[in-house]
């Protein structure tokens, strides 16, 4: 493919880049870090440039080509019921929300309390996965804990504390066992080496098919209002 950088315009008030008639949003980040690094949130590109890295159209120009492939890459798992409408355990559920309430299920709460009672649902799927797949892998979690996270469906930290992202709450449950298991399994392999992707394998066999599946629902998720409401502060 040839380099597309003289086919992009950037349109920096709207933190806009419009490449081939595609556009792409994207947000900067100043850190105290060496060098400039790109990333994507759902769609959305992440510039993080050093505090005192002024011109973010001299990296865009760079990693032009690379963007646009990801972002093509990243739109090809886009399910348009995921992104339009709210799940739980798989299934579209009717939901009202506005800045401050949320209506579901003939019931008026503020965002707070549903929040409160999606993690609740959510725990109690997930405490029912774990108890299971402990008993067959013999490990013992130390806690489970529902976060709102930004980056991953979850996580085992070095304190054998489970942690899972509020949005796994919209899985169907054949997605949320693969997850469970797959954190599990971290107990034993802490990276994605050989060993980890053969054992899920083994336990999995449409492991591959499952993890276009989350992608799915996460590049998807990531462009849901409604998630996005639930989630602003």
């Amino acid at each position: 493919m040839k380099s597309q950088r003289k086919y992009f315009r950037l349109y920096k008030d709207k933190k806009i880049i419009e490449i081939n008639s595609e556009k792409i949003n994207y947000e900067v980040k100043r850190r105290n870090v060496k060098y400039a690094r790109l990333e994507f949130l759902g769609r959305k590109l992440i510039l993080i440039l050093p505090k005192n890295h002024k011109n973010e159209e001299e990296i865009i120009a760079k990693k032009i080509e690379w963007i646009y492939e990801k972002y093509k890459y990243l739109s090809s798992f886009i399910r348009e019921d995921l992104k339009n409408n709210f799940f739980i355990f798989g299934e579209k559920k009717p939901i009202e929300i506005n800045e401050s309430f949320v209506k579901f299920d003939g019931k008026i709460m503020n965002k707070k309390e549903y929040i409160l009672l999606l993690k609740s649902l959510l725990l109690n799927k997930l405490n029912q996965l774990i108890e299971k797949y402990s008993k067959e892998l013999k490990v013992k979690q130390k806690r489970v804990v529902i976060r709102s996270q930004k980056t991953k469906w979850a996580s085992l930290s070095s304190n054998k504390t489970l942690s899972f992202n509020l949005k796994t709450v919209s899985l169907p449950e054949k997605l949320m066992e693969y997850l469970v298991y797959h954190e599990m399994l971290h107990f034993f392999e802490k990276k994605h080496n050989l060993t980890f992707i053969t054992k899920m394998k083994e336990k999995f066999k449409d492991a591959e098919e499952k993890e276009k599946e989350l992608a799915s629902y996460w590049v998807s998720l990531t462009e849901n209002e409604i998630w996005k409401k639930l989630t602003s502060t």
